[in-house]
């Protein structure tokens, strides 16, 4: 254990923050070094304080580290851990815990506001992981200092509570949330008097401040006001997480009616004032904005905590009627003008918490209970769940008549209106963003938060609107589509605003209005007009135009309403292709619109082909005039849809893709979700191509030795769709590639970092088989000898199941140069079989690389694989103990095949079981007598198989592919069995394979006929039971089997 840090510290440690702060990496990084190794030493965190408190010699921003660095330290070591390797606790220890509790309250009265948060902040820290246990008396000794008249401390003290109240807020467990119900019990009171005395103080002061003649101390009056917002917080604290929300709990928290009111009337008093200190530099700017703000915001989270406590008729119907006139004429309450200063932000919390108020009661209707039963008095419905559904609609009956009177149909039909005709319009500042920097002004609009910014949240309240009063919108939509048809030829800067404001709402309502528009009627009356103009002024309206074409037809391909006709979408992709010639904001609207028309259920190849290649074209000719990240993203998206549906249809065009992608790709250095994509845009590509892929190798074979190089910055990002691409590019191209087999050199290291991409990867190993054959195995057999010997026995069932696939590839492709190559991998196999800790699916799939072994090289090879694996000492222990007298490995092939008969129902392909049908058939043609013993499992699994296979007169099922794969599901894939590359390629060794070519009944007929003579056969059959004697009669015909056979009776003699 280091040694502890003491007095003497001080002084090195002060130094060394010091030293952390010089902005020269060769200084400041040794010193974060240095302070790392310190944070596990004891004393550490006393050492810190003790320079956070020489408020007289340190320097501020030392300090102000220190503090840092003390915060972060709580987090990673107040709490005691066992280290499991060195067997020694680390943290902090309980006498120094208990001293920094007591150092850290004499902290708070810090005059550096910065270093005064940071103090809070880690005492919020400690209470988090000590209150109530270690530290029950925090809030008395806190509130203890508020008697003193000192105002900064009192000031301090609150900013702590407030980050203390606000960190254990966040805490889930049950016991904790019954001791924040406490604290809330303890606090509320004091802090709820405190603030109220500060809110008359301030409804005094500030308009005396705001006088000529101010008599106010500004100092003074500062200090109360931000007192004042964080006892605010505080108290939002406690009434929101102080009681359980009642929207689990259905029960009134009493806070809520005393609360809210009171917050509401102090931002009605406060919000005259806001038009008077619009000047930043004025000193009541900050203070008033943050707390009108805070106040709304604080009505907002109870509103949202407790929706149902907010029902009584002193709450709701004030509150509604405060944001709903705020909404409607915002600069009524600031004391302003339609054309004067809007509080925006208050505006944002005003449109949220209308949008709160009409959902929730939507989403607290009685759901049904797991019965599908909702009807109280149900019998399957317990008395609690009756009991909440009858308390629930109580609740419901009470506030509908408070949320009728606010949402009457005059004022819903009022506030759409209101909505569309205020907030929906571009400002002027949107034009000068827009003509500034359109790229990032489209992008800024597409990601931004509806939370953040006006109009998108008056959206949102819109859709919600439509939603839930769909019936009185039905008239409004209507005449704003008939006043959209009356100014067709305008060119009014204002109508052409409002008609652009228009446009959104029709979009925005295309999914819930789609019965009600007459869409086909609209497109071609406004919207293909508006899409043909070249008035520069109408950019607005043709970029809105371009987005409701997107709207409508996504709407109406998943609507059961059709409103989209086939006829409309060739004019659609003609004016909306033209449109990617106008500026960058027209332009990416026009990408965003055609990517709904592609990417639809009801778009159709053939019309769109005459549209391909002007839109390639100019898709390309966009990606080299745009330098935004997310405007290359959004058109290689479009790009790589319509290459997924256009299919081989852009062959024409690859050589101008692979142009756009390697200058994409040359740019986008460091931009890992870019290059995702152009993998991505290159998988889809080389499947489009075929066999003619080999011309995009200039970019395809080093995108391959990039994406799969482990050592590449970028690997983690794209490895995945590297290996996918690679494997894909194996499937396709007609023949092997020097560089194509060098690549393979990557593949190791892959698989020796993790088995996570293993499935994958074993594909490529097959697909490489398959393609290069003896030059790859010349190559590179020794790395895939090496790679499948250090996976047997290393991974989990599914991966198991997933290698000797590609063993039995090698071996029939290659039996005698296979058998050599993975005679340790086979060992391995063996022994697996043998431990008994792999699953019956893992063994049986195991027992088909033996099987393809008998069928290729015969049973002395496999007598000789047995041989060798009892030369292994460490094979002994798992081989049964009747296996290790004989040397010659012929008792352990013996008790091989019982495991193999005995897993035999545990395959799970008609190929496996024909090709251990096929194989069992091979050995048991040896006459060996240890064999013949066991002929009756043996003709019970053959017989088996050819009623499965032969039952028809053919040698498989019609249209059965032998030659399957398991998908990262567990689900069987079949490959590609038509075509060129690895389908021509699979069809070729299908027709090659023993297991497709032989029938299992004349293979069995020939080896009974040859065994017939053994002396041991005769005595062996009569152990057959007659049922399986009868069955290979049925399915092999009398005159078929040999005689002995043929006059067996009944009874087996």
């Amino acid at each position: 254990m280091a040694a502890p840090m003491t007095e003497a510290d001080i002084a090195p440690l002060y130094e060394c923050l010091g030293r952390a702060l010089d902005p020269n990496p060769a200084v400041g990084k040794p010193a974060e070094e240095g302070l790392a190794t310190l944070e596990a030493r004891p004393g550490f965190c006393t050492c810190l304080a003790a320079i956070i408190a020489n408020r007289s010699e340190a320097v501020h921003d030392v300090r102000w580290l220190a503090c840092v660095y003390f915060k972060n330290t709580i987090n990673r070591q107040w709490s005691s851990r066992h280290n499991w390797r060195s067997g020694t606790k680390t943290g902090l220890s309980a006498e120094e815990k208990a001293g920094l509790r007591v150092r850290v309250l004499q902290l708070i009265r810090e005059d550096t506001q910065q270093i005064a948060i940071q103090v809070a902040l880690l005492i919020a820290k400690i209470a988090r992981f000590d209150y109530p246990r270690e530290w029950p008396n925090l809030f008395g000794d806190l509130l203890g200092q508020l008697a003193t008249a000192d105002v900064l401390l009192n000031q301090r003290i609150y900013l702590v509570l407030h980050r203390v109240l606000k960190e254990l807020s966040t805490k889930r467990l049950n016991h904790d949330q019954k001791a924040f119900a406490e604290v809330t019990s303890q606090l509320f009171t004091p802090l709820w008097s405190q603030w109220q005395a500060d809110t008359q103080i301030m409804f005094q002061g500030i308009p005396a401040m705001l006088t000529p003649s101010a008599s106010v101390d500004p100092a003074e009056l500062m200090a109360v006001c931000e007192r004042w917002r964080f006892c605010l917080k505080a108290l939002c604290s406690l009434v929101c997480f102080g009681f359980g929300s009642d929207h689990k709990t259905l029960q009134d928290v009493p806070l809520v009616p005393q609360v809210l009111p009171a917050l509401l009337g102090t931002l009605r008093t406060l919000l005259p004032s806001w038009v008077h200190v619009q000047d930043e530099s004025h000193p009541l700017h900050a203070v008033i904005c943050k707390g009108c703000l805070k106040l709304m915001k604080a009505i907002l989270a109870i509103n949202i905590h407790h929706p149902w406590s907010c029902r009584h008729p002193d709450v709701l119907p004030p509150l509604l009627e405060f944001t709903f006139n705020h909404v409607c004429r915002p600069w009524e309450a600031v004391g302003s003008s339609p054309e004067g200063p809007q509080f925006d932000a208050l505006t944002i919390q005003c449109l949220i918490l209308l949008q709160n108020v009409r959902t929730w009661m939507k989403e607290q209707a009685p759901e049904e209970d797991s019965f599908g039963q909702t009807q109280p008095g149900s019998p399957l419905m317990g008395a609690k769940r009756f009991d909440e559904v009858q308390r629930l609609t109580t609740l419901r009956h009470e506030v509908a008549p408070l949320l009728s009177a606010c949402f009457s149909e005059e004022r819903v039909l009022m506030l759409a209106q209101i909505l569309v005709s205020q907030y929906f319009p571009l400002s002027a500042s949107d034009l000068e963003e827009w003509a500034s920097g359109p790229e990032e002004y489209y992008h800024e609009q597409d990601t931004l938060s509806w939370k953040d910014s006006r109009r998108p949240c008056a959206e949102q309240l819109f859709v919600l609107l439509v939603q839930n009063h769909r019936e009185q919108m039905v008239a409004c939509v209507r005449s704003w589509l008939e006043w959209i048809s009356s100014t067709a030829g305008s060119v009014d800067p204002g109508t052409l605003r409002t008609r652009e404001a228009l446009y959104n709402a029709l979009g925005l309502a295309s999914f819930d209005m789609l019965e009600v528009i007459d869409f086909n009627t609209w497109f071609h009356g406004s919207l293909v007009p508006e899409l043909s103009s070249a008035d520069a002024a109408r950019q607005p309206l043709r970029r809105r135009a371009a987005w409701v074409v997107g709207q409508f037809f996504s709407a109406s391909s998943g609507s059961n309403v059709s409103k989209v006709t086939d006829e409309m979408r060739p004019q659609a992709y003609t004016l909306l292709i033209r449109l990617l010639e106008e500026d960058a904001v027209v332009q990416l609207a026009a990408v965003d619109a055609l990517r709904a028309l592609v990417d639809d259920w009801s778009f159709y190849e053939e019309g769109f082909k005459d549209h391909l290649a002007p839109c390639l074209q100019k898709l390309f000719s966009l990606m080299h005039t745009t330098y935004e990240l997310d405007s290359h993203m959004q058109v290689l998206g479009l790009v790589s849809i319509i290459m997924d549906r256009m299919g081989d249809r852009i062959k024409p065009f690859t050589a101008g893709i692979l142009q756009v992608m390697s200058t994409s790709w040359q740019q986008s250095e460091g931009q890992s979700q870019l290059r995702m994509l152009l993998v991505q845009v290159m998988h889809k590509m080389v499947v489009a191509m075929g066999v003619d892929c080999v011309a995009a190798y200039p970019m395809l074979l080093p995108l391959l030795e990039y994406c799969t190089d482990i050592t590449q910055p970028e690997e983690l990002n794209l490895m995945e769709d590297g290996l996918l691409l690679w494997h894909e590019t194996l499937k396709q191209v007609p023949q092997a590639d020097p560089r194509l087999l060098q690549l393979f050199t990557n593949l190791p290291a892959i698989l020796e970092r993790s088995f996570e991409h293993l499935q994958t990867c074993l594909f490529i190993v097959r697909s490489y088989i398959m393609l290069a054959g003896p030059p790859f195995l010349q190559q590179h057999g020794a790395a895939v000898a090496g790679l499948l010997l250090g996976l047997i026995g290393e991974v989990k069932e599914r991966c198991m199941t997933m290698i000797p696939p590609v063993i039995c590839l090698i071996l029939q492709f290659f039996p005698t140069e296979g058998t050599a190559l993975l005679q340790p991998a086979m060992h391995k196999l063996l022994v697996l079989i043998f431990a008994g800790q792999e699953s019956d699916m893992v063994v049986a799939s195991c027992t088909g690389v033996f099987a393809r072994v008998l069928l290729h090289c015969g049973a002395p090879v496999l007598m000789q694989l047995a041989a060798a694996s009892m030369a292994d000492p460490a094979a002994m222990a798992v081989f049964p103990a009747e296996c290790r007298a004989d040397p010659s490995g012929l008792a352990l092939l013996m008790c091989y095949l019982d495991v193999w008969l005995d897993k035999a129902d545990s395959l799970c392909t008609t190929e496996a079981r024909k090709l251990a049908a096929l194989a069992l058939c091979k050995l048991l043609a040896t006459g060996a007598p240890q064999v013949l013993d066991r002929l009756l499992p043996i003709l019970s699994m053959c017989v088996s198989v050819i009623f499965e296979t032969e039952t028809d007169g053919t040698t498989c099922p019609e249209g059965y592919s032998y030659w399957v794969t398991r998908s990262a599901g567990g689900e069987e894939e079949e490959e590609e069995g038509t075509g060129s590359g690895e389908g021509a390629r699979s069809q070729q060794m299908h027709a090659h394979d023993p297991v497709n070519s032989l029938r299992v009944s004349a293979v069995l007929r020939e080896t009974l006929h040859s065994v017939t003579a053994v002396p041991h056969f005769q005595a062996a059959l009569a152990q057959v039971d007659p049922s399986v004697l009868q069955q290979l009669k049925q399915c092999m015909g009398e005159g078929a089997l040999p005689a002995q056979l043929s006059t067996a009776r009944p009874d087996g003699r």
